[in-house]
């Protein structure tokens, strides 16, 4: 999830001078606010943008406030209906907070990998309106990495704290595991599996070495087959689909 990405963002770095998070460019810093607003009723766009340090307490606020789970990716391919976690409040205000902001005007799926994963976000070269920030990671164990699992994107220099972007997810296909190939995956990725994560990537699928790295925040309810289209398309070197993908997200109210 990580090396791919930033090769990706090396080749294309010299196309424009700003660029999505994780992105060597010369995207202005975002406003370092001292404080945010007393509620996130209070925030607009011309009001405040987010940094490393006040986006944690204002989007837990935001939460709070913005009890809506539900979003519909909608594709040329068809939709896809995710439904988001209570229990990673600052990744779910933080997808709802974005998308209330119209803060997404260029995503797409502009990272395949058949049989692993999709990944979307913000491919247009810009200044974000709501500040450049990441979030600090919400890695629960009973979410993981199964097939249909929603988590967001993080990056090399984040190995540690496991901080996620803020403005790019993906989505697992995974493949299904014969319990023997499981067993020698967690020898060789010193991984401890739960007995629900060992029946699920053998029998659902999923990706399991992507666990304890990532924040999944939430799931697909509708549409797993568009996933599987998305994810049969022609890619590039750099699994870059050879079709855009454009992706409309819309919250469910």
């Amino acid at each position: 999830m990580r090396i791919s990405f930033f090769l990706l963002m090396s080749l294309l770095a010299g196309l424009a001078s700003c660029g999505p998070d994780g992105a060597k460019s010369g995207v202005t810093s975002a406003m370092n606010n001292s404080a945010a607003p007393d509620t996130a009723a209070d925030a607009t766009t011309e009001s405040l943008k987010l940094d490393d340090q006040t986006a944690p307490a204002f989007l837990r606020r935001y939460a709070k406030e913005h009890p809506e789970n539900q979003v519909v990716m909608k594709t040329e391919l068809g939709d896809i209906k995710v439904r988001l976690y209570d229990d990673t409040p600052i990744h779910r205000a933080n997808l709802l907070w974005l998308i209330e902001n119209d803060d997404f005007p260029q995503c797409a799926f502009y990272r395949i990998i058949k049989g692993y994963m999709i990944q979307a976000g913000n491919i247009g070269f810009y200044k974000t309106k709501l500040g450049k920030y990441k979030i600090p990671a919400e890695i629960k164990a009973q979410h993981f990495h199964r097939r249909g699992a929603l988590a967001m994107a993080a990056y090399e220099e984040d190995s540690v704290s496991l901080k996620s972007s803020s403005r790019d997810f993906f989505i697992v296909q995974g493949e299904v595991y014969e319990p023997r190939v499981l067993e020698a995956l967690e020898k060789q990725e010193n991984l401890q599996l739960s007995a629900t994560q060992r029946e699920a990537y053998t029998t659902v699928g999923g990706a399991p070495a992507l666990d304890g790295h990532y924040t999944v925040f939430g799931e697909v309810m509708e549409g797993m087959e568009v996933v599987d289209r998305i994810a049969a398309l022609k890619v590039d070197d750099h699994d870059w689909p050879l079709e855009d993908i454009e992706v409309t997200l819309e919250i469910v109210k």
